[in-house]
């Protein structure tokens, strides 16, 4: 995993450095004091949680930080970079983590029950009562309640990889990449990919809700920057490859002059990339989003076309970092953003030698 960069994305996003180069074997406390504080954008004024109740401060605990991890989706393999990210990081600051999530593809119930197991009997999960929950949800209003319970509580709450900047109730923090701005940059490489010729354009979208609506909107964006591109057909794939390969296949069958797929995630453009070899279509660019691992092999070897790299090992380092620098009074709350890089043939060496 490299180094945790928070890049100077936006105009209140600040670069902080993690200690990743520091000895484990050096002293916890004296690697916390030389750490500088994380700065953030604001999160709405009724979606920011108090710092006044946190059980875990760095004066008063006894014992390791104690982290919890909570994906929607932990078989996923973007979540299980997050969680090399999440332990690698915790490992650094001698902090405790566990990882618990629903089998599969996830189901939201599942998960918030979960997240409320982990809060009335963390021991189940081999770990005493914690101190700090990073928790990927795909359903903000349904996760609401427990996580306001965690808040309550003194818990300290992380909604990681998200860029929602308003939540339905008050929490600490807020880790990830702008999903609009990634996506942009996509939709303008897609353009620049055309040269100049005219190409029709397929787009596999998520399941309903903010995530895949923000990222849709962003590629669209980008791409109505080069008139020589043209939406055709837009379906669903519910962020899986199995429904990245369906949808794929009714955009082949309906549009089949369609040069250039772009799916909201890179599950879905595995699936797309399926559906084209099936149809003998060599020719098709096909453009993901995530940096998961196996899609960015796929970059290199030229199944795929180029992703965007949002580097969830880093989200899940950042995240971890969030909750050390709350409990040591140093980080006060807000929205902290993490880089993105589209990732080609031309880079994609590096960026798994980086991994």
């Amino acid at each position: 995993m490299r180094p945790v960069v928070l890049a100077a994305v936006t105009t209140f996003a600040i670069t902080f450095n993690a200690i990743a180069n520091t000895s484990v074997a050096a002293d916890h406390d004296a690697q916390a004091e030389a750490a500088p504080a994380i700065s953030a954008a604001p999160l709405a004024i009724d979606s920011q949680a108090a710092f006044d109740n946190l059980r875990g401060r760095d004066a008063t605990r006894d014992g390791p930080i104690r982290i919890a991890f909570l994906p929607v989706a932990p078989d996923f393999t973007y979540y299980a970079s997050m969680r090399e990210g999440v332990e690698a990081m915790a490992d650094q600051v001698d902090a405790e983590a566990i990882t618990v999530g629903p089998p599969g593809s996830g189901d939201n119930e599942v998960h918030v029950a979960l997240i409320e197991q982990v809060l009335s009997s963390p021991s189940v999960h081999g770990l005493p009562d914690v101190h700090g929950l990073i928790v990927a949800v795909r359903d903000a209003e349904l996760a609401a309640p427990v996580l306001r319970q965690a808040v309550d509580a003194g818990v300290i709450v992380v909604v990681a990889n998200s860029d929602l900047q308003s939540f339905p109730t008050p929490i600490h923090a807020v880790v990830g990449y702008s999903q609009n701005g990634a996506n942009r940059a996509m939709g303008d490489y897609a353009g620049r990919l055309a040269a100049g010729q005219a190409m029709q354009v397929g787009i596999i979208e998520g399941a309903p809700g903010y995530h895949s609506t923000e990222a849709v909107s962003g590629f669209r964006k980008g791409l109505a920057e080069h008139a020589q591109l043209t939406v055709v057909g837009s379906e669903q794939g519910g962020w899986s490859v199995e429904g990245g390969k369906s949808a794929a296949e009714t955009l082949l069958r309906e549009h089949p002059g369609i040069g250039l797929i772009w799916a909201a995630n890179d599950n879905m453009i595995m699936g797309a990339r399926l559906a084209a070899h099936a149809a003998g279509r060599s020719d098709i660019l096909l453009l993901g989003r995530d940096g998961d691992p196996d899609a960015l092999q796929m970059v290199a070897e030229g199944d795929l076309t180029a992703t965007t790299d949002t580097d969830p090992a880093e989200i899940g380092a950042a995240s971890v970092r969030v909750i050390v620098e709350a409990l040591a009074g140093r980080f006060h709350g807000g929205f902290v953003e993490t880089p993105t890089t589209i990732v080609d043939r031309d880079n994609t060496s590096q960026t798994l030698t980086d991994r």
